[in-house]
């Protein structure tokens, strides 16, 4: 599995760079108050964030199905193509909420980090209940699940109340002296 999982976070962390480069910009836009390219920029940024990582997905799984054709040895070290693609998947979401996150971190504000918490426990509960119970492929199906069925739907209502709240409450001139005067979630 180490060797698998290398793959994927190297994946995640490549495909995140899309997303991570872009901050200070989406900052800059914050600043600006041009809510609109900024909406535009960040799901520019998610939507290649993600392509890349389904394209990268697509590759890893492609080299998982050729390498027991080139050595036997080397194959048994990684986890199977649909075991790997459970994880993978999993990836293109994290993209998604590093984008959620991205644009609400331009606000100089962290109200994701109750997303991460939650996420953090659900994912050390899940891995230890079927790492005892069950197999890998259970734990990649729950990661998945975490964050298809957990991070993505939560992480879009706090970007939606937040959004919402910190806009108008920008437009309406609480902003002062780089600080944004209201109650945070």
């Amino acid at each position: 599995m180490g060797l698998t999982w290398t793959m994927i976070n190297t994946l995640a962390g490549f495909s995140g760079t899309f997303l991570s480069t872009k901050v200070p910009y989406f900052c800059g836009l914050v600043a600006r108050r041009k809510w609109a390219e900024l909406d535009r920029a960040v799901i520019k940024g998610g939507l290649r964030a993600m392509a890349l990582a389904v394209c990268g997905g697509a590759a890893i799984v492609a080299a998982l199905l050729l390498l027991p054709k080139i050595s036997q040895a080397m194959a048994v070290r990684f986890l199977d193509p649909v075991t790997t693609s459970y994880f993978l998947f999993g990836t293109v979401f994290l993209n998604a909420s590093a984008a959620q996150s991205s644009y609400l971190r331009a606000f100089k504000r962290e109200p994701f980090v109750w997303v991460s918490l939650g996420f953090a426990v659900l994912t050390l509960l899940t891995t230890w209940y079927f790492s005892v119970n069950h197999n890998v492929r259970a734990i990649g199906i729950s990661y998945l699940a975490i964050m298809a069925l957990f991070v993505i739907p939560v992480g879009t209502a706090i970007l939606v109340h937040c959004r919402r709240l910190w806009v108008s409450s920008f437009n309406r001139g609480l902003m002062l002296s780089g600080e944004i005067k209201f109650k945070e979630i």
